[in-house]
């Protein structure tokens, strides 16, 4: 059996001073990735690939260094492409009542330059040509929480939003590549 591992990446420290594609882990995530690598090693990746943002490459990075595996990044993964808020600051009542109306309605681009459709259908097309890659092997993908409910939800027989509020930083899904079937979900790790 195969199986295809996503990974919610790790804690980040958001910054004022620059987009959130290039915001680092924070000391705490980085400490985690030790954790998510030990939770891995039953699945046995082969490889870890990540989203090109700093915070998805920099967990599979010292997670693979842990598993003593590769890791690439690869095009296609990134977050649901949403507006940069400086610093993260989003008022979250606000966010969570976005967020809703986000996963409500797949097909409108209700929040920044994709909708949910068109954010899944990216990350779907990413994760194919990452299978066909790697046909027969254990794979881990790491990257972001928003695009992974909306990719993994149906596997797991889960509304995306259910599944977005659930995983935290980090976490993991993993899927059976044969039957399309969700096998186990780690929400969190132990600290």
């Amino acid at each position: 059996m195969s199986c295809l591992i996503l990974v919610r990446h790790s804690h980040v420290a958001p910054e004022s001073t620059g987009p959130d594609t290039d915001w680092p882990l924070s000391p705490q995530g980085r400490d985690l990735c030790a954790a998510l690598a030990d939770a891995l090693q039953p699945y046995q990746p082969h490889l870890l690939v990540s989203s090109t943002m700093r915070r998805a490459h920099e967990t599979a990075q010292l997670t693979a260094a842990r598993l003593g595996i590769d890791w690439r990044p690869a095009e296609g993964l990134e977050e649901h492409r949403r507006p940069y808020v400086p610093g993260g600051r989003r008022p979250q009542d606000d966010f969570e009542a976005t967020m809703q109306r986000f996963f409500a309605t797949p097909a409108e681009r209700v929040f920044g330059q994709e909708s949910a459709d068109e954010a899944r259908q990216r990350f779907t097309t990413a994760v194919d040509s990452i299978l066909a890659e790697e046909p027969g092997r254990n794979v881990a993908i790491v990257s972001h929480g928003t695009v992974l409910a909306l990719y993994a939800a149906p596997f797991f027989d889960l509304q995306p939003v259910d599944l977005w509020r659930r995983i935290s930083w980090p976490s993991f899904l993993v899927i059976d590549t044969a039957t399309q079937r969700g096998l186990h979900i780690t929400d969190t790790l132990p600290t």
